[in-house]
């Protein structure tokens, strides 16, 4: 079982550690939930992702927003980016760069997109909450009272 040889191209080394789990899957009779080809991540799709989180945390947003499309042109099941992406969209809105109607339909529509991708992951449920925490106190301070305003 552990004979096998596995060359591959670097740029695919990413991929190894899964193909490996399923031959072995394969050879001991357990069943694969396929859940390992679906995670398969294009290391440059990845590398847009890295830059747009760390642009994102630099509070260079719309470098951040240009790095998260970027991903996900590249590889338009990666998830993660388009957690990323909702973000990037959102954090506009936050600090008010533009009004948040303005980006609220691009960035439910990426946070619906990363959990439909893998509703497993954590990122995209952290987004999609703080997305519906945003939203949910902008209407209270529109439906707030003047009087409620000032305290």
């Amino acid at each position: 079982m552990w004979a096998d040889s596995y060359d591959r191209d670097p740029d695919a080394l990413y991929e190894l550690s899964a193909e490996v789990s399923d031959v072995i899957a394969r050879r001991i009779g357990a069943a694969s939930t396929g859940a390992t080809a679906a995670r398969r991540i294009a290391p440059s799709a990845h590398d847009a992702y890295l830059r747009g989180r760390y642009l994102w945390f630099s509070h260079r947003w719309d470098q951040a927003l240009d790095a998260m499309q970027k991903a996900v042109a590249i590889q338009p099941d990666y998830a993660a980016a388009w957690s990323g992406l909702a973000d990037a969209y959102a954090v506009k809105a936050v600090v008010q760069v533009v009004p948040p109607k303005a980006v609220a339909a691009q960035t439910q529509a990426a946070s619906r997109r990363a959990l439909e991708l893998d509703d497993s992951l954590a990122e995209a449920h952290s987004t999609a909450a703080a997305i519906a925490l945003f939203h949910r106190g902008i209407s209270s301070k529109r439906t707030a009272s003047p009087s409620a305003r000032s305290s």
